[in-house]
């Protein structure tokens, strides 16, 4: 999510991962957003064996605020061995779904979100 020009916070998203150098276990989509006095906060969505790739910010048509909109990110499910596309509201970080692909893509995939004319 890009830093909005003249608003109050100015978001991004990220993966993150700790662990020791064999075992990177807790992975997690963050969501950082910092308020016009200064102020940080983290949100994050997260699931024990799921692994994120980079999350992409899609706005509402319509939106009026710099979170209003979903965020997508191709995830690897290690229970199931699949991979499944996450959405997020961007404003809360809750799931709103999410769809298994019946296959396993890389993880490090990236991408991005490009309006199509009308």
């Amino acid at each position: 999510m890009g830093c909005g020009e003249g608003k109050a916070e100015s978001i991004g998203e990220g993966g993150f991962a700790r662990g020791d150098k064999s075992d990177f276990t807790d992975w997690a989509v963050l969501k950082i957003s910092t308020d016009e006095d200064g102020r940080t906060r983290v949100s994050k969505w997260e699931e024990e064996f799921a692994y994120p790739s980079e999350p992409i910010f899609v706005p509402r048509p319509d939106g009026e605020e710099e979170d209003d909109g979903v965020v997508l990110v191709q995830m690897f499910d290690g229970r199931r061995e699949e991979s499944f596309l996450l959405c997020l509201d961007a404003k809360s970080m809750i799931e709103v779904a999410r769809a298994y692909t019946g296959q396993r893509s890389s993880p490090q995939f990236h991408g991005q979100f490009v309006w199509q004319s009308r």
